[in-house]
């Protein structure tokens, strides 16, 4: 008997608890933690339409787009833009034009005069090499976003995206070396290990 003011409260404080009210005025979604997204994405996308974070996104991806006069015109605001517009002009042989006017570095088209060549060589070294470099390309799926990417700044504005040893296992090359030239990503050029 001497335990039982005890025993009573316990099964006061167990009653209490038991009866306890509770509402949910909040709730995170997957969305929460990303930038720049917000619950609205939900309904928007129902309805067809670029939610921010799509927008955000197909706008880095952009390669490309048409100048007043309707040609095409290279998209080079980030290195991924510059590898992945490598990448693809490397599938076109008619290409060549637009590789040299608007991808490959000043950096590299000077260089090529002062080894006694033409800027035109540089086409030709990525002609002749466009499946090592191809094969490079497709180890740095998300460019410099890869995962198996580092990028190391050389000064005057160049840096190299190499790929780390094991990934880069088999290539002739492992790196590619990108300018940053006024306000655009340019080629400068690709090494081995």
């Amino acid at each position: 008997m001497k335990h039982l003011p005890l025993l009573l409260l316990l099964l006061l404080l167990l009653a209490l608890t038991g009866c306890e009210q509770s509402r949910e005025i909040s709730y995170k979604t997957p969305l929460d933690r990303v930038p720049g997204a917000s619950r609205s994405d939900a309904s928007l996308a129902k309805q067809g339409q670029q939610t921010p974070v799509e927008a955000a996104r197909a706008k880095r991806e952009e390669l490309s787009k048409k100048d007043e006069r309707g040609r095409e015109v290279l998209v080079l605001e980030s290195p991924h833009q510059a590898i992945f517009n490598l990448g693809r002009l490397l599938n076109d042989p008619a290409s060549d034009g637009m590789l040299l006017e608007q991808l490959i570095s000043e950096t590299t088209k000077k260089r090529m005069v002062a080894d006694g060549g033409t800027p035109e060589d540089a086409v030709v070294f990525l002609r002749e090499n466009t499946q090592d470099i191809q094969d490079l390309l497709r180890r740095m799926p998300f460019a410099e976003q890869s995962m198996d990417v580092s990028m190391e700044k050389q000064g005057g504005g160049v840096y190299c995206f190499r790929l780390r040893k094991g990934p880069a296992r088999g290539l002739r090359y492992d790196s590619v070396w990108l300018a940053l030239e006024n306000g655009k990503w340019k080629w400068v050029w690709v090494t081995g290990p």
